[in-house]
């Protein structure tokens, strides 16, 4: 499946690397974090993209992320966008605006404001 920015135009694309959904290095509490976060703003498919990469396989994310409802999209296998994103800590989050501008690269979840994101 091809993910491209071209068709995600408009929206805040949120792009989470994770190593591991099935062991205690997976940052579940913030992944709920952001959740409840993209879950309070107005029309949220819209306006924003959310997807984790992690570099472990399908099943372990299967036996791993058991959070109901969430707006991430789980992309298995991903060591490759990893790397492509010189990701060396995880889980480091980066953040694309609207235009399709690099925001910056997170390493803390307290250090993203979506709200103030989506009225820029």
């Amino acid at each position: 499946e091809k993910i491209q920015l071209k068709d995600n135009k408009g929206k805040i694309i949120i792009l989470r690397f994770e190593l591991e959904a099935n062991t205690f290095r997976f940052k579940k509490e913030e992944i709920k974090q952001i959740d409840l976060l993209i879950n309070k703003i107005e029309k949220k498919e819209e306006k924003i993209k959310s997807i984790i990469f992690f570099a472990s396989n399908e099943l372990d994310i299967k036996e791993g992320f058991d959070l109901q409802n969430s707006n991430f999209e789980l992309i298995p296998n991903s060591l490759n966008f990893h790397q492509k994103f010189s990701i060396t800590r995880f889980p480091t989050t980066i953040i694309i605006d609207k235009n399709g501008k690099l925001v910056d690269y997170f390493k803390y979840m307290e250090d993203i404001n979506l709200n103030k994101l989506i009225k820029e």
